[in-house]
């Protein structure tokens, strides 16, 4: 097992575990007590199972865990005991409340310095976590080389695999999910490979089809004056007050406050934003925006005319008062309309595309 360092850094062949909780900042904004226990428990099982197959934990990252091992063996035991030990703590919650981890395994050249380490290998760990299905586990061709013949029937071999930020294209294994049925290696993969060769040559901000912003700020002081309205006529229906003694009442600093407030959160729960993008060759486009939209809450689409329709989940609805997403494809031109929250995260997935 890699030791801690000394003052001078050191550099080694290692083999590089990056873990990641699935959702984990959804969990939080819904219990956060629920999931500082699913954060506990991951921590306390990963550290047991991981030394006790000679691996060594770098450092916790949030959610996520750095860890080196001695040996592709010896990391591929542990993730798998560790998958094993998900499962059971799932047994019986909802799928809403279940913890769900991806994991990258990566070997290479890694610089040891004061505790920590250091190297592209270790961003390329990182990378192949990313890529992963939820509760699945990803290994770089290096990795997987040590592992053997016996475990090859296990992995889905997926060539030219392009990962984020990362100069060269990787040939990646991917090993199934402990939920197979419900996280299918063969909808991700398929995506992955298509996306490889993807190249988005500008994405332009357009006006939207409605709610720009001075649309969603209208809305919202309209709705705002005739919520005030209606408290001002409670007030003088129970307390039995004249209506310019309930609006004297209401007129102070935290009155302006939440209405301040109430404005700003509708007007952006309202505000829709829209882009076009150019590619290079629209095909796969479909399907790259597809896994880009549901990765942020979205149902899978549907076809409306001559549009790609995203509804939102409840929670997106509850949580975010979001709308739908739509997409338009016109020759190699795409346009997509939405919710200026969410709109913001697909565009800055999509930037990885541009050239």
């Amino acid at each position: 097992m890699p030791e801690n360092m000394e003052a001078e850094p050191t550099r080694k062949l290692s083999t590089i575990v990056f873990t990641d909780i699935v959702g984990y900042s959804e969990m939080m904004n819904r219990d956060e007590n629920q999931a500082m226990k699913v954060l506990e428990f991951h921590d306390r099982i990963a550290g047991e199972i991981f030394t006790s197959n000679y691996g060594q934990i770098i450092k916790k990252l949030g959610d996520g865990i750095l860890a080196v091992f001695s040996s592709v063996k010896d990391a591929y035991t542990a993730v798998k005991m560790f998958g094993e030990e998900i499962k059971e703590f799932n047994t019986a919650k909802p799928s809403n409340h279940r913890l769900l981890v991806r994991t990258g395994i990566h070997v290479g050249s890694v610089l040891y310095r004061d505790g920590d380490i250091f190297g592209n290998d270790v961003n390329v760990a990182a990378r192949l976590q990313q890529i992963c299905v939820p509760g699945g586990v990803c290994l770089s061709q290096s990795a997987h080389s040590k592992l053997g013949q016996t475990f090859d029937a296990e992995f889905k071999i997926i060539s030219n695999v392009k990962l984020k930020n990362i100069a060269e294209n990787y040939t990646v294994s991917m090993l199934p999910s402990i939920y197979p049925d419900e996280y299918p290696i063969e909808k991700l993969s398929a995506i992955e490979n298509e996306h490889s060769n993807i190249v988005i040559k500008s994405i332009t901000k357009i006006p939207p089809e409605k709610f720009s912003f001075v649309d969603a700020l209208i809305v919202s002081v309209g709705l705002m004056i005739v919520l005030d309205f209606a408290i001002v006529n409670a007030l003088v229906y129970i307390s039995e007050i004249t209506f310019n003694a309930a609006i004297l009442k209401l007129s102070n600093i935290w009155m302006l406050f939440y209405n301040i407030i109430f404005i700003a959160i509708f007007t952006v729960s309202l505000l829709r934003d829209a882009v076009e993008i150019k590619f290079e060759d629209v095909r796969g486009a479909d399907k790259l925006l597809s896994y880009i939209i549901q990765r942020f809450g979205f149902k899978s689409p549907v076809k409306k005319g001559d549009q790609i329709v995203f509804k939102p989940t409840f929670y997106n609805l509850f949580m975010w008062s979001t709308q739908k997403m739509r997409v338009a494809i016109n020759g190699n031109y795409v346009t997509i309309s939405g919710s200026f929250l969410f709109l913001r995260k697909v565009k800055k997935m999509l930037k990885s595309y541009q050239k």
